[in-house]
């Protein structure tokens, strides 16, 4: 792009947070867009913080962000995404629904994460669409909103609605939101630079459109068990196949084992929450399936070449971009 051609307006996405969301869910969506922005060298993509409450949203760990607004603030944005943890009946609450709904039809592109998925399925955006949701929800979730089919995938993208089930998931739908939108290099340098475990440039196997259903299934599972991680060898016997038959399904699909893939995953989310900024290592090792934080720490530097304190000291050093 020359000097003359004025770079493209930043697009806004509102992060619509809901009381008790897990802190790793709002740093899985905005870690790609930051890294974005590094990869795409202009100022892409803004974030704004929305409570769905005028009085605030504690997250699941007693804190609260800096929000910029509640509901409907996120009138005029390019995107929203509703983010929550395991869907809970309050959540279907008119008080909760009616803003939701009044901005929705006003916003192109929506998203949903853990619980949010089915709030916004209530908004009917989702009718007609396969979203992201984990096992044991599905069945709810259909019965509640027949119109909406669902994949055990960990993330989903249809028609400019994007659902991942977990809160990790967030990380592998925003990365296909970039792919879909800036093509699959730069979506695999954004990956890169988070290290993410799978290519942004073969989506298929976990985005619900292709690959082995076993694989997507046994994602999720460790997807939705970070904080206490399951052996390959009970994933595989949950899905009534041998550790064997899971490795070689795994090394066809994505050229790792499915330890190691988990442990990747595990670290990924790691270094969302140090980005983050707001916990404590020992919590984030236990958060994300860790005996301690020098185990943590161990990992962390073998994978990334950097330790935890040093990532967070980059990270506070560069001025988030947030509307």
């Amino acid at each position: 792009m020359s000097e003359s051609t004025p770079l493209p307006a930043a697009q806004v996405i509102a992060l619509l947070v809901l009381p008790q969301t897990p802190m790793l869910a709002i740093a899985a969506v905005i870690d790609p867009l930051r890294e974005a922005n590094a990869v795409l060298e202009h100022e892409a993509y803004v974030w704004r913080l929305l409570s769905s409450a005028s009085l605030g949203a504690p997250l699941a760990d007693g804190s609260e962000p800096a929000y910029a607004g509640s509901t409907p603030d996120a009138a005029g944005a390019d995107a929203l995404i509703v983010l929550a943890g395991p869907w809970q009946g309050w959540m279907d609450s008119r008080a909760l629904l009616r803003p939701i709904r009044r901005v929705v039809p006003q916003i192109g592109c929506l998203g949903a994460v853990g619980g949010g998925v089915r709030v916004l399925a209530a908004t009917g955006e989702l009718d007609g669409i396969k979203v992201a949701c984990t096992p044991e929800a599905a069945a709810d979730l259909v019965a509640a909103h027949p119109a909406v089919a669902a994949t055990a995938a960990p993330w989903a993208w249809a028609k400019s609605r994007m659902t991942a089930a977990t809160p990790l998931g967030g990380t592998g739908m925003m990365l296909q939101m970039l792919r879909a939108r800036h093509g699959a290099d730069p979506a695999g340098e954004v990956a890169a630079r988070l290290g993410w475990p799978v290519s942004a440039s073969a989506p298929a196997t976990t985005s619900g459109t292709g690959g082995d259903p076993r694989v997507a299934a046994a994602i999720a599972q460790m997807q939705a068990s970070i904080a206490a991680p399951q052996s390959a060898a009970a994933i595989a016997q949950g899905l009534g196949i041998s550790s064997r038959r899971l490795e070689g399904l795994f090394r066809a699909e994505l050229g790792t084992g499915p330890g190691a893939y988990a442990l990747d995953l595990r670290l990924a989310a790691a270094r969302a929450l140090v980005e983050a900024g707001t916990e404590p290592l020992a919590a984030i090792a236990a958060a994300t399936g860790f005996s301690s934080a020098g185990t943590l720490a161990r990992a962390f530097r073998s994978r990334y070449d950097i330790s935890p304190s040093a990532l967070r000291r980059q990270a506070d050093s560069q001025a988030p971009a947030q509307g």
